[in-house]
Protein backbone atom coordinates (compact mmCIF):
# COMPACT_ATOMS: atom_id res chain seq x y z
CA UNK A 1 0.00 0.00 0.00
CA UNK A 2 2.89 2.31 0.80
CA UNK A 3 4.38 1.88 -2.70
CA UNK A 4 1.10 2.89 -4.33
CA UNK A 5 0.89 6.04 -2.19
CA UNK A 6 4.48 6.94 -3.04
CA UNK A 7 3.82 6.44 -6.76
CA UNK A 8 0.69 8.61 -6.61
CA UNK A 9 2.59 11.27 -4.69
CA UNK A 10 5.32 11.19 -7.36
CA UNK A 11 2.69 11.50 -10.11
CA UNK A 12 1.08 14.46 -8.34
CA UNK A 13 4.49 16.13 -7.91
CA UNK A 14 5.22 15.70 -11.62
CA UNK A 15 1.84 17.18 -12.57
CA UNK A 16 2.37 20.13 -10.21
CA UNK A 17 5.84 20.74 -11.68
CA UNK A 18 4.46 20.70 -15.23
CA UNK A 19 1.66 23.07 -14.18
CA UNK A 20 4.14 25.47 -12.54
CA UNK A 21 6.36 25.47 -15.63
CA UNK A 22 3.33 26.19 -17.84
CA UNK A 23 2.21 29.03 -15.54
CA UNK A 24 5.67 30.62 -15.58
CA UNK A 25 5.86 30.29 -19.36
CA UNK A 26 2.51 32.05 -19.86
CA UNK A 27 3.43 34.82 -17.41
CA UNK A 28 6.74 35.30 -19.18
CA UNK A 29 4.86 35.74 -22.47
CA UNK A 30 2.56 38.41 -21.01
CA UNK A 31 5.48 40.33 -19.47
CA UNK A 32 7.27 40.14 -22.83
CA UNK A 33 4.16 41.66 -24.43
CA UNK A 34 4.13 44.53 -21.90
CA UNK A 35 7.83 45.17 -22.54
CA UNK A 36 7.19 45.10 -26.28
CA UNK A 37 4.31 47.53 -25.87
CA UNK A 38 6.73 50.03 -24.33
CA UNK A 39 9.04 49.63 -27.35
CA UNK A 40 6.37 50.55 -29.90
CA UNK A 41 6.74 53.80 -31.79
CA UNK A 42 4.38 56.77 -31.56
CA UNK A 43 2.44 55.79 -34.68
CA UNK A 44 2.05 52.20 -33.54
CA UNK A 45 0.97 53.28 -30.06
CA UNK A 46 -1.73 55.51 -31.56
CA UNK A 47 -2.89 52.48 -33.56
CA UNK A 48 -2.91 50.34 -30.38
CA UNK A 49 -4.99 52.99 -28.56
CA UNK A 50 -7.43 53.16 -31.47
CA UNK A 51 -7.75 49.37 -31.54
CA UNK A 52 -8.22 49.18 -27.76
CA UNK A 53 -10.98 51.82 -27.98
CA UNK A 54 -12.77 49.53 -30.44
CA UNK A 55 -12.47 46.53 -28.09
CA UNK A 56 -9.39 44.81 -29.54
CA UNK A 57 -6.66 43.50 -27.22
CA UNK A 58 -3.01 43.56 -28.28
CA UNK A 59 -1.47 40.06 -28.31
CA UNK A 60 1.71 40.67 -30.31
CA UNK A 61 3.76 43.12 -32.35
CA UNK A 62 6.30 42.96 -35.18
CA UNK A 63 5.37 39.36 -35.97
CA UNK A 64 7.31 37.57 -38.67
CA UNK A 65 7.00 34.11 -40.17
CA UNK A 66 10.00 32.65 -42.00
CA UNK A 67 9.22 31.36 -45.47
CA UNK A 68 11.51 29.07 -47.40
CA UNK A 69 11.34 29.39 -51.18
CA UNK A 70 12.58 26.61 -53.46
CA UNK A 71 13.06 27.62 -57.09
CA UNK A 72 14.47 24.83 -59.24
CA UNK A 73 16.25 23.32 -56.24
CA UNK A 74 17.77 26.61 -55.05
CA UNK A 75 16.59 27.53 -51.57
CA UNK A 76 16.21 31.05 -50.30
CA UNK A 77 14.65 32.45 -47.15
CA UNK A 78 12.32 35.37 -46.74
CA UNK A 79 9.92 36.59 -44.09
CA UNK A 80 6.29 37.62 -44.07
CA UNK A 81 5.37 40.05 -41.34
CA UNK A 82 2.61 42.15 -39.87
CA UNK A 83 2.80 45.17 -37.59
CA UNK A 84 0.54 44.01 -34.74
CA UNK A 85 -1.68 41.11 -33.71
CA UNK A 86 -4.91 41.72 -31.82
CA UNK A 87 -7.80 39.67 -30.49
CA UNK A 88 -11.49 40.38 -30.01
CA UNK A 89 -14.41 38.05 -29.27
CA UNK A 90 -12.25 34.95 -29.59
CA UNK A 91 -10.96 35.91 -33.03
CA UNK A 92 -7.45 37.11 -33.78
CA UNK A 93 -6.44 39.55 -36.44
CA UNK A 94 -3.18 40.49 -38.12
CA UNK A 95 -2.82 44.27 -38.21
CA UNK A 96 -1.23 46.25 -41.01
CA UNK A 97 -0.65 49.94 -40.44
CA UNK A 98 -1.50 52.03 -43.45
CA UNK A 99 1.46 53.82 -44.92
CA UNK A 100 0.91 56.60 -47.41
CA UNK A 101 -1.94 57.06 -49.82
CA UNK A 102 -1.45 53.99 -52.04
CA UNK A 103 -3.66 51.62 -50.08
CA UNK A 104 -6.57 51.00 -52.43
CA UNK A 105 -7.95 47.54 -51.84
CA UNK A 106 -8.51 47.17 -55.56
CA UNK A 107 -4.74 47.48 -56.20
CA UNK A 108 -3.06 44.17 -57.04
CA UNK A 109 -0.07 44.80 -54.75
CA UNK A 110 -2.35 45.44 -51.77
CA UNK A 111 -4.36 42.29 -52.46
CA UNK A 112 -1.16 40.25 -52.77
CA UNK A 113 0.17 41.68 -49.49
CA UNK A 114 -3.07 40.79 -47.72
CA UNK A 115 -3.04 37.33 -49.26
CA UNK A 116 0.52 36.61 -48.11
CA UNK A 117 -0.43 37.67 -44.57
CA UNK A 118 -3.47 35.38 -44.63
CA UNK A 119 -1.43 32.45 -45.96
CA UNK A 120 1.42 32.96 -43.48
CA UNK A 121 -0.50 33.74 -40.28
CA UNK A 122 -3.95 32.24 -41.00
CA UNK A 123 -5.76 34.91 -38.97
CA UNK A 124 -9.53 35.32 -38.74
CA UNK A 125 -9.04 38.58 -40.61
CA UNK A 126 -6.66 41.42 -41.38
CA UNK A 127 -7.16 44.89 -39.96
CA UNK A 128 -5.96 47.77 -42.08
CA UNK A 129 -5.43 50.59 -39.59
CA UNK A 130 -4.92 54.26 -40.41
CA UNK A 131 -4.06 55.83 -37.04
CA UNK A 132 -3.96 59.39 -38.39
CA UNK A 133 -7.50 59.16 -39.80
CA UNK A 134 -8.74 57.02 -36.88
CA UNK A 135 -10.02 54.31 -39.25
CA UNK A 136 -9.98 50.54 -38.99
CA UNK A 137 -10.95 48.43 -41.97
CA UNK A 138 -11.75 44.76 -41.27
CA UNK A 139 -10.74 42.58 -44.19
CA UNK A 140 -11.68 38.91 -44.32
CA UNK A 141 -10.37 36.83 -47.18
CA UNK A 142 -11.86 33.47 -47.98
CA UNK A 143 -9.70 31.28 -50.16
CA UNK A 144 -11.64 28.65 -52.06
CA UNK A 145 -9.61 25.62 -52.99
CA UNK A 146 -9.40 24.51 -56.58
CA UNK A 147 -9.91 20.95 -55.34
CA UNK A 148 -6.28 19.87 -55.51
CA UNK A 149 -4.68 17.22 -53.37
CA UNK A 150 -5.95 17.15 -49.80
CA UNK A 151 -3.43 16.81 -46.99
CA UNK A 152 -3.83 14.37 -44.16
CA UNK A 153 -4.68 16.18 -40.89
CA UNK A 154 -1.52 15.24 -38.96
CA UNK A 155 -2.11 17.84 -36.25
CA UNK A 156 -5.55 16.41 -35.52
CA UNK A 157 -4.16 12.87 -35.45
CA UNK A 158 -1.32 13.85 -33.10
CA UNK A 159 -3.72 15.63 -30.72
CA UNK A 160 -6.05 12.65 -30.76
CA UNK A 161 -3.18 10.24 -29.96
CA UNK A 162 -1.94 12.44 -27.11
CA UNK A 163 -5.47 12.62 -25.70
CA UNK A 164 -5.81 8.84 -25.76
CA UNK A 165 -2.38 8.40 -24.13
CA UNK A 166 -3.22 10.82 -21.30
CA UNK A 167 -6.59 9.14 -20.72
CA UNK A 168 -5.04 5.64 -20.63
CA UNK A 169 -2.35 6.88 -18.23
CA UNK A 170 -4.96 8.50 -15.93
CA UNK A 171 -7.12 5.34 -15.89
CA UNK A 172 -4.05 3.15 -15.34
CA UNK A 173 -2.95 5.27 -12.37
CA UNK A 174 -6.46 5.28 -10.96
CA UNK A 175 -7.16 9.03 -11.34
CA UNK A 176 -10.23 8.33 -13.46
CA UNK A 177 -12.88 5.68 -12.74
Amino acid sequence: MRDVDEVRLADIMILLAVGLIALLWFQKGSSRLEQGKRELGRRQMSAVHLLEEKGYQLVGHHLEVPVQVDVDGRLSETRVGCDLAVERDGQWFAVVLRRGEGWRLTAALVRRRLMEIVCAFQPDGVLLVDPEAGKIRVIKLTVHSFGGRRRFPWVFLAGFAIGIAVTVFAVWRGYIL
